[in-house]
């Protein structure tokens, strides 16, 4: 028998080798024959090997760990700690990111290696060998606990972001704009879409906030970065500033449609990682323009 509690998974090793780690209880007993006088087989334990799935039908890893446990009695069980380390490298975790919502659901399939002693333990080895099988012991990790494990695998879900804070960047709150980048980061890795989207419109926003708005608020959003550019930012050039201007408006565009969408799912897993990107390219630009 085997069990496990998800809330002790764990990852060891480093990006070149990481290691996902379920730590487990094994328990086995004795096999009793039907002979008359019955006759108590002590059996080992040697080596368990299985796959390791998510989703529950799709195989991502193989795994084999040595073992060594004897148990000599049939009715007392023999109970041991070990622990399963199975091997996913980022093209895995990507695999498994891509199609997971939620808590991770996930699936290990066992093959345990048995030898089996005659009746007298030290009389000779293993009379026999047999290859077991338990299929599909299905389990979720929690999504919170998950999630925490993901850097572990180099999983970073998108490239660092650094923004310089000079005096002109801070005069442009790009500070407060990288927070809200950093917490779009977040999002995505929960798989909350539009969340992630919105936080994006908020860091759009904050640059525009900055400064006191010379028009009143329902003014229309490119005459707003329109007037911003012209107002503050007097030394770009006119391709700069179309530039500028497009890119902050086809972020807040979206982000707006998101954020006040009438559907359950209106924003995809490709959309938002777009445009949280673009908002990164968005404010590593404006630091560009202020340096």
């Amino acid at each position: 028998m085997v069990t496990f509690d998800v809330t002790n998974i764990n990852s060891i090793g480093d990006f070149e080798f990481p290691v996902l780690v379920i730590p487990i209880e094994l328990t086995v007993t004795a096999v009793m024959t039907n002979q008359k006088p019955p006759a108590v087989h002590p059996i080992s334990l040697l080596r368990i090997a299985g796959e390791f799935s998510s989703p529950q039908h799709r195989v991502v890893a193989r795994f084999q760990e040595e073992i060594g446990i004897t148990a000599t009695h049939p009715h007392i069980a023999t109970p041991r700690h070990c622990r399963i380390e199975i091997p996913l490298d980022l093209q895995t975790v990507t695999k498994i990111e891509e199609s997971r919502s939620g808590d991770l659901q996930c699936a290990l399939s066992l093959r345990p290696l048995i030898a089996i002693h005659s009746p007298e333990l030290n009389n000779g080895g293993a009379q026999s060998f047999s290859i077991g099988r338990m299929d599909v012991c299905a389990f979720n990790i929690p999504q919170s606990h998950w999630i925490r494990l993901l850097p572990h695998f180099g999983y970073g879900g998108l490239e660092i972001l650094e923004v310089r804070y000079g005096s002109g960047v801070t005069a442009f709150q790009l500070p407060r704009s990288v927070q809200e980048i950093q917490l779009a980061k977040k999002y995505l890795r929960d798989h909350d879409w539009d969340k992630a989207v919105s936080q994006c419109r908020r860091a759009v926003e904050i640059i525009l906030d900055s400064k006191q708005p010379s028009l009143p608020p329902q003014t229309v959003f490119r005459v707003r970065v329109e007037t911003f550019i012209g107002d503050h930012l007097k030394g770009l050039n006119d391709r700069q500033a179309r530039l500028l201007t497009e890119q902050m408006r086809m972020i807040w565009e979206v982000a707006s449609e998101v954020t006040h969408a009438n559907s359950t799912a209106p924003c995809k897993k490709a959309d938002a990682e777009f445009i949280v990107r673009a908002t990164m390219a968005l404010v590593e630009y404006f630091d560009k323009l202020l340096s």
